[in-house]
């Protein structure tokens, strides 16, 4: 099974092969990614405006999926390439749903990402702010978030990963 980290900065060149997937630059995301005959390979990855820095194993640890402040890209880690970018910009919230489900948000509402890059509407939201998760598990997805459709009120949601329905609990 393969393994995926995030570098703190730009590596040092040396022996190790690097892919890079968007423009390169100093502000890019490194990932160090170590395939199942145990070689690594680093990939670096152009960064979003806005959003978060996450890598998230998927196909037994075969493919990832990166997230680098909002931009996402589906990273086969076998073959050193990238799948699909993600349609999503400036993702804020990321959670795996399965080995090829991934729930994600931005500023627009919630979706499900799926590994042949379709992107499914799960919540449109008219401005989603901050999602706070407060317990994961292969189950359930819950937490808080904010958004202008709830007057900026934090209020409780949860998402089931097996019915892959989100409930809102807005109070009203």
């Amino acid at each position: 099974m393969g393994k995926a980290k995030e570098l703190d900065g730009v590596p040092i060149s040396d022996s190790t092969p690097e892919f890079h997937f968007g423009l390169t630059s100093p502000n890019c995301r490194w990932v160090e990614f170590e395939k199942n005959n145990y070689s690594a390979w680093r990939g670096s990855f152009t960064n979003d405006e806005y959003g978060i820095n996450k890598v998230i194993a998927l196909s037994d640890n075969n493919e990832f999926l990166v997230i680098a402040m909002g931009a996402g890209y589906w990273i086969d880690n076998e073959l050193n390439a990238l799948i699909f970018r993600v349609p999503l910009e400036s993702i804020s919230f990321a959670a795996k749903i399965n080995e090829k489900e991934v729930l994600v948000a931005n500023w627009m509402g919630f979706y499900l990402l799926q590994s042949d890059s379709q992107l499914v509407k799960v919540e449109h939201m008219s401005d989603l702010g901050s999602i706070k998760v407060e317990q994961e598990d292969s189950i359930m997805v819950k937490g808080k978030l904010e958004a202008y459709d709830f007057d900026w009120e934090e209020v409780p949601f949860q998402f089931d990963k097996q019915t892959k329905q989100l409930t809102i609990n807005n109070g009203k």
